[in-house]
């Protein structure tokens, strides 16, 4: 976690530098101005995050694991199947399906789930 706090933290803070020089030594106020607090929001906002826990782009060629939209994506999916099932078991018990079929279908939302 440091690690990526740190390259954040770096990235955010060259963005600054070519801000600042710009705003500075070159005249050129505006881009200057977007860039330099750009940078310093990158910097703050992305260290915010990593400490939040959420998955931020790594530099190329490494990977950090799963995604934060696969995860919330894996969750839904997830949901979906349990609700599935709880309408299936009412469907049992009110005699629509036979034991067999919601056994078949059980099993294969239980999949899902787990």
């Amino acid at each position: 976690m440091f690690k990526k706090i740190l390259f954040h933290a770096l990235v955010g803070g060259a963005i600054f530098v070519v801000g600042a020089s710009l705003h500075d030594f070159a005249d050129i106020r505006g881009p200057g101005n977007f860039l330099a607090y750009g940078g310093m929001v990158y910097a703050g906002v992305t260290t915010l995050l990593i400490l939040v826990g959420v998955n931020l782009p790594s530099p190329i060629g490494i990977h950090s694991g799963p995604s934060f939209l696969g995860k919330v994506t894996k969750d839904i999916s997830q949901k979906r199947a349990r609700e599935e099932l709880l309408e299936y078991k009412k469907l049992l018990d009110e005699g629509v399906l036979t034991q067999e079929e919601f056994d078949a279908k059980a099993a294969e939302l239980k999949k899902k789930i787990l």
